[in-house]
């Protein structure tokens, strides 16, 4: 495995880089298929 502690601590920075972008990505797309979701219920809605 990684033996340098330096090395490590880079990885696991980027890991966790990593992990925070993909979460944010989510995020966002769920609040942009919330919005289309919401518009869609509006427009064929009764009233």
């Amino acid at each position: 495995m990684i033996r340098s502690p330096l090395r490590a601590k880079q990885v696991e920075h980027l890991l966790y880089l990593l992990l925070v972008l993909a979460g944010g990505a989510l995020l966002l797309w769920f609040v942009f298929d919330y919005f289309a979701l919401i518009e869609a219920v509006t427009e064929h809605a009764p009233w």
